[in-house]
């Protein structure tokens, strides 16, 4: 039961971020590749099906924690970029006020 809850709390948590065709992309590839790497053999193989796998969670689960990271990055880079050009404005009225003085 404990297990149940942590996974409930995980899930909760991080939402699905995949979604329509990338999720049904990711499904077919990553079944196209755990077939082609077993199929294969090998070192080159076993790194193809392990590779295929993490696509087919990603795309079966609809969770991809890399591109969370990068959304939630983006949100922070959005807000600096906010702030920066209000204070862009900011500095240029304050700049154009100046010069209105001195004439």
């Amino acid at each position: 039961m404990v297990a149940f809850e942590a996974l409930a709390r995980e899930l909760e948590a991080h939402p699905q971020n995949v979604q329509g065709w990338e999720r049904a992309i990711c499904i077919t590839s990553g079944v196209a590749m755990v077939g082609t790497g077993l199929r294969h053999g090998g070192l080159l193989g076993t790194v193809r099906a392990a590779l295929g796998s993490v696509v087919l969670l990603r795309g079966l689960t609809g969770r991809c924690p890399a591109k969370r990271v990068i959304a939630e990055r983006q949100g922070e880079l959005l807000a600096v970029k906010a702030k920066l050009e209000a204070a862009a404005e900011q500095l240029a009225a304050l700049h154009a006020a100046g010069t209105k003085k001195s004439k």
